[in-house]
């Protein structure tokens, strides 16, 4: 078991987050990078923004988020969950909103 760190600044400019590597699987532990609401406070969103591009080159299989809005018996589910879909829904979402804003503009 390797438990590695990775500098993920954004959410605030010294956030990091871990990676837990098993011989079988990896988990990032996201810390508030990524949460299981749909967005984050964000310190500086170019910054941000970078930082989830990076993230899509990280290897692993399941996130672990550090927040869950839903506190009912298995919940659980939305506190771990598969890695890439989750970070590609954030991404797909702070583009989305940015692009909106470009169109009021």
């Amino acid at each position: 078991m390797i438990i590695s760190s990775i500098f993920t600044p954004g959410h605030i400019s010294d956030h990091m987050s871990f990676l837990l590597k098993t011989d079988g699987e990896a988990i990032l532990f996201s810390g508030d990078i990524i949460l299981d609401t749909p967005s984050t406070v964000v310190e500086h969103l170019p910054t941000y923004m970078n930082t989830l591009y990076k993230l899509r080159e990280v290897p692993f299989d399941y996130l672990c988020t550090t927040h869950s809005l839903d506190l009912s018996q298995g919940a659980e589910d939305h506190i771990i969950m598969p890695g890439a879909p989750k970070l590609e829904a954030y991404i797909d979402y702070r583009e989305s909103r940015l692009n909106s804003l470009l169109k009021m503009v």
